[in-house]
């Protein structure tokens, strides 16, 4: 097979990533080439790369317009120099013993048609095709909001190719300053706020079961940020990304990044889909805290057949289904041989909490399961910040209700 041309996208102004490759990068990959990164504050050089390439939407942070006038930029050179497939690299990461030459394998497992590939959490490395470069130009003139990290977006776009299950011989690119900051010493906003500081809590249950409710009341503590499926508790912005029922490990690290660097000292997620990610996340932050809340089966299965009508996420999909598609949402549930769609449910809320129960049984400093009706108690509250270990908390937080959302 052809050498793989390998790139490092690297910030001309930065000395201390440059340092990094020097010293790291290049000791470990003798070919890697420099590529150019463009700083998003330089506003004249970024309206010139929106308007050669026909953005149309310019909002966004100096972070966001940065990395998307940076790729805009390495996958028109990957077009521009007809290369079949490189490998572009963060200038940040730390990489496998032998990565060269465990990269071919890598290769091995992909379908000859891929288009874009992560071998890491984020976009810390992407395998990228010629015909993936295109793609993304093309479907780069229709953006119309910047505020998606680029690897969501192109996931959401169809052009990144499944996650690869990484093994002893199949490499996988970490994020040094994540991993080791210390050893580097990164001056970076990102590693002020270490994760050893952080609080790092999980809400889960079925859904329908008051975990809208529990976002709201984890965040009346003063210095917590708590999500609710990815979303601030108010819909106004939606920082992490659906977790897929089938476990994408690179998706659940980019959101845990994403978590660890709020600015708030306790931070989540509360959200259904992830109980397949428990052990990831405790083998990952052995401090990591899961609140699991249960409803009765039948008040859950009534509820979710109340608010998804049209739709079926559980029940194996046939040729003669009358269920409407939902492509943001049905990857995120598993699905069942079910007669019916109040089957499937029924069997959803079996698997979910046999898990849940086997869960707080081999951790239980770690996951506790509390019935819905609990969040009344001010009692149950009291013991939900104690598990946590939240110095305050408000006990009578307002009534959260779950309007207008789909679960």
């Amino acid at each position: 097979m052809k050498t793989i041309p390998i790139y490092v996208l690297h910030l001309a102004e930065d000395q201390q990533r440059l340092n990094h490759i020097n010293g790291y990068i290049k000791k470990a990959i003798n070919r890697v080439k420099i590529f150019d990164a463009v700083n998003g504050s330089d506003e004249e050089l970024v309206n010139q790369i929106f308007n050669d390439f026909n953005v149309i939407c310019r909002r966004g942070g100096n972070g966001e317009r940065g990395i998307w006038c940076s790729y805009l930029l390495f996958f028109k050179y990957i077009v521009d120099n007809n290369i079949k497939e490189a490998l572009l690299l963060q200038d940040d990461v730390l990489l496998e013993e032998n990565f060269c030459k465990k990269l071919p394998r890598v290769r091995a497992h992909l379908p000859n048609d891929y288009l874009i590939q992560r071998l890491g959490p984020g976009d810390t490395g992407l395998l990228i095709t010629l015909r993936g470069a295109k793609a993304f130009l093309k479907k780069a003139k229709k953006i119309k909001y910047l505020n998606h990290p680029t690897d969501l977006w192109m996931n959401k776009h169809h052009l990144l190719n499944k996650p690869i299950q990484f093994s002893d011989d199949i490499p996988a690119i970490h994020m040094c300053f994540k991993l080791i900051p210390n050893r580097f010493n990164f001056e970076s906003s990102r590693v002020k706020i270490t994760k050893r500081k952080k609080k790092l809590v999980f809400g889960l249950g079925t859904g329908r079961c008051g975990t809208v409710s529990l976002s709201v009341i984890l965040n009346t503590s003063k210095d917590s940020f708590i999500a609710h499926e990815g979303a601030n508790t108010y819909r106004k912005n939606r920082p992490y990304s659906k977790l897929p029922w089938d476990k994408d490990l690179s998706l659940l690290h980019a959101n845990l990044d994403k978590i660890l660097n709020q600015n708030q000292s306790i931070v989540g997620d509360v959200a259904f889909y992830y109980l397949p990610y428990v052990e990831e996340i405790i083998k990952a932050y052995p401090y990591a805290k899961f609140i699991c809340l249960k409803r009765q089966k039948i008040a859950t299965v009534n509820s979710y057949m109340a608010k998804t009508k049209q739709r079926n996420h559980w029940q194996i999909r046939t040729s003669s289904s009358k269920w409407n598609r939902d492509s943001a949402w049905d990857p995120c549930f598993p699905k069942y041989n079910a007669k019916n769609k109040e089957e499937a449910i029924s069997m959803y809320w079996d698997e979910y909490y046999t898990e849940a129960e086997r869960l707080q049984k081999i951790y239980p400093d770690k996951f506790s399961i509390f019935y819905m009706n609990q969040l009344n108690s001010e009692e149950k509250l009291r013991e939900i910040r104690n598990f946590i270990g939240i110095p305050s908390m408000d006990t009578k937080p307002k009534r959260a209700f779950n309007k207008g959302r789909k679960h």
